[in-house]
């Protein structure tokens, strides 16, 4: 890891989900940094006095005997499209399936870091009760909502932008607060959407599909 030793006040962690982890800083010793119990979660691990510059591994580690309470999807057991499970984990629930089924970041964080984001589209025009048309239809707004988290030992200012693929962008202003203090900072951020940036889009057979191209 070239930069590991290039920046003060540097944070580092390994970030994935539903995992036993060991890490093994180099071949002859290892140390533990932590356990992973419910699928539904993101886990970050704090790794800053373990990671090396050289000869780091990362050992992930599978064990029946770790009680998560059930917390992973049903289908783990078997569905009526996977296989039926005969293994077990430590409360008698059905386990068949398991592993890395996200990615594994290793983030280094020298200023700051947005631990996450959260998008929700909001309809601004009135409750439609028949089908819309383009002399009726309303705004929309998105709203992003952002958490961030600072790694400096004074309050650190910036602006947070977000811009949207039909043309439109809106920024807000936060100061983060020292890390230190130990908090998180919650921004938020509101794109508009006008009636004349889309063109509405209908399932096959009740009106056009718009031609929007996936993930618009």
């Amino acid at each position: 890891i070239p930069w590991f030793q290039t920046v003060s006040h540097l944070y580092v962690c390994i970030s994935f989900s539903q995992l036993r982890v060991r890490i093994h800083p180099s071949t002859y010793t290892h140390q533990e940094i932590g356990v992973a119990t419910d699928q539904f979660l993101r886990y970050a691990y704090d790794v800053t006095d373990v990671v090396q510059a050289t000869d780091n591994v990362l050992a992930v580690v599978f064990r029946h005997n770790i009680s998560v309470d059930g917390r992973y999807m049903a289908c783990s057991g078997g569905w009526d499209w996977a296989p039926y499970s005969v293994t077990t984990d430590a409360d008698g629930l059905r386990d068949f399936t398991r592993g890395i089924w996200k990615s594994v970041y290793l983030v280094a964080v020298a200023t700051a870091s947005i631990d996450s984001v959260t998008v929700q589209t909001k309809y601004l025009g009135p409750y439609p009760t028949e089908l819309l048309t383009p002399q009726t239809q309303g705004e929309f707004s998105v709203v992003v909502d952002a958490a961030l988290w600072s790694n400096t030992p004074v309050a650190v200012a910036g602006t947070v932008t977000v811009a949207g693929s039909w043309g439109r962008h809106a920024a807000t202003a936060v100061t983060l607060a020292p890390s230190g203090a130990g908090n998180t900072t919650m921004v938020r951020v509101v794109v508009p959407v006008r009636s004349a940036d889309y063109s509405l889009w209908w399932p096959n057979g009740l009106g056009c599909g718009g031609g929007h191209a996936p993930g618009h």
